[in-house]
């Protein structure tokens, strides 16, 4: 092996290193996106739930008036 063949090597694996590191933040960004998303959806559905109960309340109220 030469000193040169070493020293791609060495650059290679600093490159492959940093590239999956990157990749990995990339994929840590995107799920945590994702989770903030699904956590948002989650609470609207909570609160569509609880219209849907007033709005039948309501209905309910109406129709012995």
């Amino acid at each position: 092996m030469t000193a040169r063949f070493i020293k791609v090597t060495i650059h290679f694996h600093f490159l492959v290193g940093w590239l999956t590191s990157l990749l990995f933040l990339d994929i840590h960004i995107k799920w945590t996106k994702a989770h903030a998303h699904a956590d948002c959806w989650r609470k609207e559905l909570i609160l569509l739930e609880e219209e849907m109960r007033q709005v039948l309340k309501f209905c309910g109220w109406k129709a012995r008036w």
